[in-house]
């Protein structure tokens, strides 16, 4: 009866620790699809994510917490007209249709082994 604790115990420990490499199998790198910059650490927050219906959030790296307010003074909205997305600068009131520097940031997942791209 000890013997199949002990082998149960042990299957235990391994599944544990083979689910914790394959998790830790994954790299998340930023890469800012305006300037062709990637980092390995958040910058300041301004990485952009979608929601399931496309709606843009951010996420603080300290606290984990998310918000739609952005934390730039560029927000995107979509032209009435077209459809289409433009991005307004709530600040000097400029209004583009190209994604401004600070909104083009995303988050990239990589398996390790594709750690020599960066």
């Amino acid at each position: 009866m000890r013997a199949r604790g002990v082998a149960l115990f042990v299957f235990v420990v391994f599944t544990s620790t083979l689910s914790t490499t394959v998790q830790s199998a994954k790299q998340v790198f930023f890469y800012n699809d305006v300037t062709g910059e990637s980092r390995w650490d958040d910058p300041d927050g301004l990485t952009t994510y979608s929601d399931d219906e496309g709606k843009e959030f951010w996420v603080d790296p300290n606290t984990g917490e998310s918000t739609y307010e952005p934390r730039t003074k560029w927000s995107s909205h979509d032209s009435e007209d077209t459809g289409v997305k433009y991005f307004y600068n709530e600040e000097t009131k400029e209004s583009t249709w190209d994604r401004p520097e600070e909104l083009a940031w995303r988050r990239i997942e990589q398996d390790d082994d594709d750690n020599d791209s960066l």
